[in-house]
């Protein structure tokens, strides 16, 4: 019993003991927690004294339910399995093998795979995801570094301000799509976001490429990168038309 203990807290996989849950007709619908290593939890990001006890719609409400079938199948034929499956609850993809110790119980050990299928072209990353969903916002959405020179912008904030990714990815400064009063404010403003306060939503007075000059509504959240602030990521409402209302 040491040896196993021993080999299976310092196992590199991640290994997990669940029992299968059953509906009425006899049908798997959800498995429970029974025990995990700590390769479990460095894999997944989950911590056993959430998971013990618990299914697995209490702990990932968002759980694919093939999960579901393909444990359901070998806890009850007692076949194992080895499979590549992808967890949108947890937004990546292992490598799995997964057998039966005991009626109605299954036990998987896997690896976490996602770069490999990064590299392959068969997982979109999170990051990529994000940005694929920031160009579709009706919202102007800039990122900045530190000097406050635009690192990326999004398809609406490029209609807004006039200037081409091209232009943008040569190296403009947010700043210069100001005008001089709300660049003073501008920088007030991230100031404060360095010291860690959030001044809220505040109005500017935004300038097209062409000089063209229009009311905004802006709001930054800090970017982080290494537990330290490397930039702004920013909303724009252009407010032309509430301000011709008003």
């Amino acid at each position: 019993e040491k040896k196993y203990r021993l080999l299976f807290q310092n196992y590199n996989s991640g290994f997990a003991l669940h029992e299968i849950i059953l509906d009425k007709k006899g049908k798997p619908f959800d498995y429970r927690f029974l025990e995990i290593n700590p390769a479990f939890e460095n894999l997944t990001g989950l911590k056993g004294k959430d998971l013990i006890g618990r299914t697995s719609l209490e702990v990932l409400p968002n759980n694919d339910s093939h999960w579901v079938e393909i444990y359901g199948k070998v806890a009850l034929s007692g076949k194992p399995v080895s499979f590549e499956n992808y967890s949108t609850a947890l937004n990546k993809y292992f490598q799995v093998n997964a057998y039966s110790p005991e009626p109605r119980k299954f036990a998987t050990v896997f690896v976490d795979i996602t770069e490999k299928k990064i590299a392959e072209g068969k997982l979109i990353s999170s990051e990529t995801r994000f940005k694929e969903v920031v160009e579709m916002l009706p919202e102007a959405v800039l990122e900045t570094d530190l000097n406050l020179t635009i690192t990326y912008v999004n398809k609406r904030g490029l209609e807004m301000s006039g200037y081409t990714k091209a232009e943008i990815k040569k190296g403009v400064n947010g700043l210069n799509l100001l005008s001089k009063e709300s660049q003073i404010l501008a920088k007030e403003y991230f100031q404060k976001r360095l010291l860690g306060i959030n001044p809220g939503k505040v109005e500017y007075i935004a300038i097209k490429k062409d000089g063209t000059a229009y009311p905004i509504l802006f709001h930054a959240n800090s970017l982080i990168t290494d537990g330290k602030i490397s930039g702004l990521r920013g909303i724009i409402v252009d407010i032309s038309e509430l301000k011709q209302a008003e």
